[in-house]
């Protein structure tokens, strides 16, 4: 039900929608800018009350009409200069609670189900008074077709109207009246039962969308965005009823969730006041894939409560031997927003920030924005970001350490603020590419437990920037680095801080204690770097 529509007017331009307020799309009437979203927060779906309440009584409906969060309703809103101007609601079907046409109208609506329909309701229709534009309208109703079919597979459409609104949706939207009016209790009115096929909806939009309107034609098709423009919207709307979904998912989650509960196991290994000074704690992860996603959720899983997600790749098929986040159903996904639901499906309450286009000089500043540990899990061949990152944590005072998969066992390093710094132990300087990575690669594991039982030595190819890996050094790296995390987060427990390093190789039972006084400038290193350097300098050279 809902405010009769005036004449019809020709849409003057349809926007993107990449506007910073969150619009999924903007239409532009006499020089006048609509928004078009969902309302998928509280203050939407207060404004889309207000106007409700407000143009329902006007019309002299009863009954209370406010919108309550509810899995099985997506309501729309158009706004204007921040106001919401128009509403419209897509009344889901579900087995527990039906739609609300089925308190008066059960049997015609059952009859569509046993035909196997999959079937939903227009409902709480309002349009401010003021609003003299048939184009945001019918943006608002194309959009709600969309969400219905597109979004959610439904096939047949219902509407309750008001006897004198009925000929509007016959006519302009092409619904058909089933059966004869009914009282409606909850507006106090008569209410006629209207359907119409959702593919009929479609096939108009296809035919007539975004076209002139023919001679005494009286639509609303022509006014609905083209099937291009239409193209783009499915998409967008698909994304924010995921997020919409996942935002109430989380909210029944967090429900049912307690901290004390959840990490209560940790308490005897570190006592209920440890516990709660880890649900203070901020860290920054740099790379959320292979060490960067299992050091996420191992964390999360002490109980570290803020967390700092930086990764600008996403998941593919080749990242499924080790990455915790790597699965056929987050294929294609960014894998630093993946890891970030993960994080929150451990940790409801978890505040998490994303950097989505990675870490870098432009964001850095608020990459370590209140962060207590800095854990690096960038790619091997992360050179620049990697020295810039640790170069910023060491002007901060921010702990940091790194665990690198080596084989099938783990080594970790340490910079603690006052104490040999990256960059002191590792000499990379301006260096080459080619001898940074040696670098890397001779200062991160001394003892070089790995290099033993390597049985494909070419699988290790500088050049294409790419090497061999297996989960369980990914999960020895999480196990190694957590323990150090702890240990700094609670100030108890002795921090093997650089030059000092471990080792811990699982294939060879063995665990050692590095010290390389000097880093990289110790002899033993120094000879170990040049003759890598020469061992991979043709293959290198050659690409």
């Amino acid at each position: 039900m809902g405010s009769e529509p005036n004449s019809l007017e020709p849409r003057d331009r349809i926007g993107s929608g990449d506007d910073d307020d969150g619009d999924l799309a903007q239409v532009v009437v006499d020089e006048k800018k609509f928004g078009l979203r969902m309302a998928d927060t509280a203050q939407g779906r207060n404004g889309a009350s207000v106007l409700i309440e407000k143009m329902y009584s006007w019309r002299g409906y009863s009954g209370n009409h406010r919108l309550k969060e509810d899995p099985n309703r997506v309501t729309l809103i158009a706004t204007h200069q921040g106001e919401v101007c128009g509403t419209l609601t897509v009344g889901l079907d579900s087995p527990q609670h039906g739609i609300l046409a089925d308190e008066l109208f059960k049997d015609e609506v059952d009859a569509f189900r046993a035909r196997g329909a999959r079937v939903c309701e227009f409902t709480k229709f309002a349009f401010a008074s003021h609003i003299q534009s048939q184009s945001v309208m019918a943006g608002l109703i194309h959009f709600t077709i969309n969400i219905a079919n597109d979004v959610h597979g439904c096939t047949d459409m219902f509407i309750e109207v008001n006897p004198r609104h009925r000929r509007f949706y016959q006519n302009m939207l092409g619904f058909k009246q089933l059966g004869e009016p009914k009282h409606n209790p909850r507006v106090d009115a008569p209410a006629h039962l209207l359907w119409v096929s959702l593919a009929y909806m479609k096939e108009q939009i296809q035919l007539k969308a975004g076209k002139p309107p023919a001679e005494n034609e009286r639509s609303l098709y022509p006014l609905f965005f083209s099937p291009r423009e239409e193209e783009g919207i499915i998409g967008r709307l698909k994304e924010a009823d995921r997020v919409y979904r996942s935002n109430l998912d989380r909210g029944d989650m967090a429900s049912r969730f307690s901290y004390e509960q959840a990490f209560s196991r940790n308490i005897g290994w570190v006592t209920p006041e440890e516990q709660a000074l880890l649900r203070r704690k901020r860290v920054a992860i740099a790379g959320a894939g292979g060490v960067g996603g299992i050091h996420a959720t191992t964390l999360a899983r002490l109980g570290v409560g803020k967390f700092h997600l930086a990764d600008f790749d996403t998941f593919d098929v080749v990242n499924f031997n080790r990455q915790v986040g790597a699965t056929m159903s987050t294929l294609d996904q960014p894998k630093v927003e993946v890891m970030a639901r993960m994080v929150r499906d451990i940790n409801p309450e978890a505040e998490v920030e994303v950097f989505a286009d990675g870490v870098h000089p432009g964001n850095m500043d608020r990459f370590l924005q209140g962060v207590d540990l800095y854990v690096d899990s960038l790619d091997f061949f992360a050179f620049d970001a990697r020295q810039q990152t640790f170069d910023a944590c060491e002007r901060r005072g921010i702990p940091s350490t790194t665990a690198a998969p080596l084989g099938i066992g783990a080594a970790t390093l340490s910079f603690l603020p006052g104490q040999m710094s990256f960059e002191e132990y590792f000499q990379w300087g301006q260096r080459s590419e080619l001898e940074k990575a040696v670098r890397f690669m001779v200062g991160l594991a001394p003892a070089g437990l790995h290099r033993g039982y390597l049985v494909v030595p070419s699988a290790i190819n500088l050049a294409e920037r790419r090497g061999p890996s297996t989960i369980m050094a990914i999960n020895l790296c999480a196990g190694m680095a957590a323990t150090a995390a702890l240990k700094i987060f609670l100030g108890r427990g002795k921090v093997l801080a650089a030059p000092h390093g471990l080792h811990f190789d699982a294939y060879r039972n063995q665990l050692v204690h590095t010290w390389r006084p000097g880093g990289n400038r110790h002899p033993l290193h120094r000879l170990a770097i040049s003759m890598g350097v020469k061992m991979y300098s043709k293959a290198y050279n050659k690409s």
